[in-house]
């Protein structure tokens, strides 16, 4: 006979208070947190979803999954929600509809707390997870369990072999395992807790595929990236704790088993180890209590960025605060959204910082911050943050870690952020600074003086500064010489004139305690009447131009090293091209527009950079894809050149050079100019300057 369930009662176990019997450790050296003495002691705790105390109670609405197969096997019935009414609460009993008739015979029942719709069989392994402590908790007030419930403290429940024809009687049990940590404040002043962390020996919280049909109850990771073996307890409201006071603080987490290894606990970012020596069980419906003596003066203070720490987050504004200081990020202009990607969205393991978006750390009132250390995801992204736009700070990044040095530590350090970069970890710290060796920046790094002669210029910075230091030039050649540094940043210097064969020189800047910066200075022959020496020729077949009208990549040849950079003109509205071209067998090179008027760019202006001497001709090789001409123009110093007969040359659709002549001196730029002049796309292949000689 098959018989239709309306509802069905989950009668759970009475709830038994935190008992005192404590747990002697057997070594008097195990259970220590570095030189602190502690004790573990269990104790039994039964959550439900109100939490007062110890002593708890279901609550009206509470829901449960509910599933149910034949005895003995494992093909699962998911029966959905059952869900407890306010009237039925002394009874424990919770209702709902069975998703399918029962035959006679017996039934093993399994129910899962808080309901949740993933979760769609009680022997999950590979789908429907659900978290397990969380990586982020959070406690108000000194001594409160009242966040020992819900999603934290999941529950399941079997009850086997049941007859069909009776109401099963459910035994709900824990999921997880307690850590009390009692901290005890030795440290001469108040201490306001205001984070806890538990750091165990593998992955203890996060989410999880749970098979509780099995005994013990399996816990499958979802993956690396969302479980964690740190689990984070942030405390709001809590009071501040009388030097000799103690107080209480709760961290739900996986339950799990160390036989050797350090575990570690951190009271508002103090660090202290506990090294095990013999085996230690975590186990689900228990805790273990740590004592922890904050018997320091605290001098830093952590913000972890892998978990969702912060109080405030909106697409404007991601914020974070501790006792000493608040950290903000704020939306760029052209920047995502603030709260794009951390760990309170879609359980993401760091935080990003955006391009564009301004980042920065207050200092409370009365608080001194001398340095701040970021931890990043890569050293890529180190690197971005370092390079950022910095105010009242001094930033070293070495590795993954950035470290950022306050010039005036009452005041916030800011920066804005000059490339996306993302961020497990930043700490504050009010102790003394770390000194980092100084290093000289210089540009450039190569100098070409002309045969003549010239004044030459040395542009500098000095990362981490000492006082009383400068920095000084010299060479080894005496045809460079007379070093002045009368203006900030800045050292000039003499070349005298050549009158012999080309020529080099290194000169050497140096600073006390930073590595020496070498600078070369070459110097052609008088022969050749110019600074180029032997022809110069840029082919434009290697780079990156981009596709969206980003500027040609500089293109640099030999030494003296000369650069091209370009700079176009775009129609308004039209379709941004300006590419390499790879694929015609017509001709290879910087790709101008299309060859269509969406597309068409109306001019293209490749310059060089300054430079001095006599130039014979100047060579530039193009072609044109389609038919059509396009005009080209080489000016130098506002003076167009002339090509046989003409100031310019229309490129035809064969490869050709074409060469620009030209018996003056050119000082400072060589400008060559493409108009289109057609709506049609056109190549550019090489560019080539020939001397004097």
């Amino acid at each position: 006979m098959k018989k239709y369930l309306s509802y069905l009662g989950a009668s759970l176990v009475a709830i038994a208070a935190l008992s005192s019997c404590n747990k002697e450790l057997a070594d008097p050296n195990e259970g220590k947190i570095g030189a602190v003495p502690f004790e573990i002691s269990a104790s039994s705790i039964d959550t439900r979803t109100v939490n007062d105390g110890l002593s708890t109670k279901w609550v009206a609405n509470d829901a449960i999954n509910l599933f149910h197969a034949a005895a003995g096997t494992t093909a699962y019935t998911s029966d959905g929600q059952f869900t407890i009414t306010s009237e039925n609460l002394a009874a424990n009993k919770f209702t709902g509809t069975l998703a399918a008739a029962l035959e006679a015979g017996n039934y093993d029942w399994y129910a899962f707390y808080p309901y949740d719709s993933h979760v769609s069989t009680p022997a999950s392994t590979s789908s429907g997870y659900v978290t397990v402590g969380g990586t982020s908790q959070a406690q108000t007030g000194n001594n409160s369990t009242a966040h020992l419930c819900g999603n934290t403290c999941p529950l399941y429940g079997v009850a086997s072999a049941v007859a069909s024809d009776a109401t099963p009687s459910i035994k709900m049990n824990h999921l997880t395992s307690i850590v009390e940590v009692n901290v005890t404040n030795n440290s001469g002043n108040e201490l306001t807790v205001s984070s806890v962390s538990f750091t165990g020996t593998e992955d203890i919280v996060g989410t999880y595929y749970i098979n509780f049909t099995k005994t013990p109850v399996v816990y499958t990771s979802s993956g690396k990236n969302y479980v964690s073996n740190t689990a984070s307890l942030g405390v709001t409201d809590g009071e501040a704790i009388a030097n000799g006071s103690s107080a209480k603080f709760y961290i739900a987490i996986k339950p799990f088993t160390v036989s050797s290894g350090v575990l570690k606990v951190a009271v508002n970012g103090y660090e202290k180890e506990i090294t095990i020596s013999k085996e230690t069980v975590f186990t689900a419906g228990k805790i273990k209590k740590i004592n922890f003596d904050f018997n320091a003066t605290q001098t830093t203070y952590i913000w972890d960025l892998s978990i969702d720490s912060t109080t405030e987050a909106t697409a404007e504004k991601i914020a974070w605060t501790n006792s000493v200081a608040d950290m903000v990020c704020i939306k760029g202009e052209s920047s995502n959204p603030a709260n794009n990607y951390y760990p309170g969205a879609s359980n993401r393991t760091s935080t990003r910082f955006y391009a564009n978006s301004t980042l920065s750390i207050t200092p409370k009132t009365g608080k001194s911050l001398t340095y701040y250390v970021f931890e990043a995801t890569s050293e890529n992204y180190a690197t971005a943050l370092a390079n950022s736009t910095w105010t009242n700070a001094m930033v070293n990044a070495v590795g993954t870690t950035v470290t950022v040095i306050a010039a005036d530590p009452s005041k916030a350090v800011s920066a804005v952020i000059g490339a996306t970069c993302g961020f497990t970890r930043v700490e504050c710290h009010t102790d003394e600074a770390p000194v980092f060796a100084p290093i000289i920046r210089a540009e450039p790094t190569s100098i070409n003086a002309p045969a003549a002669g010239d004044v030459c210029t040395i542009n500098y910075s000095i990362d981490f500064p000492v006082d009383g230091k400068s920095i000084s030039a010299t060479s080894d050649q005496d045809w460079v010489h007379s070093f002045n540094y009368s203006t900030t940043v800045e050292i000039s210097f003499v070349v005298d004139a050549n009158t012999g064969d080309a020529r080099t020189a290194t000169v050497s800047l140096s600073y006390e305690g930073a590595e020496n910066v070498l600078i070369t200075v070459s110097q052609n022959s008088a022969s050749t009447g110019s600074v180029l020496g032997d022809p110069y020729s840029w082919t434009l077949v290697s780079g990156d131009l981009g596709t969206t009208g980003s500027p040609l990549a500089t293109v640099t040849k030999g030494s003296p090293e000369l650069s091209w950079n370009a700079s176009y003109n775009w129609p308004s509205g039209a379709t941004k091209y300006l590419g390499w071209d790879t694929n015609t067998t017509t001709a290879k090179g910087v790709q101008i527009g299309s060859g269509s008027a969406t597309n068409k760019c109306n001019s293209l202006v490749l310059s060089s950079t300054k430079y001095s001497g006599t130039v014979s001709t100047i060579v530039v090789n193009g072609a044109i894809a389609k038919s059509g001409n396009t005009t080209v123009t080489v000016n130098v110093n506002g003076t167009a050149l002339k090509c046989g007969s003409s100031e310019s040359v229309s490129l035809t659709t064969t490869a050709a050079a074409y060469t620009f002549t030209t018996g003056t001196p050119i000082e400072g730029t060589i400008e060559i100019t493409f108009t289109n002049s057609a709506d049609k796309a056109f190549y550019i292949k090489s560019i080539a300057i020939n001397p004097n000689n």
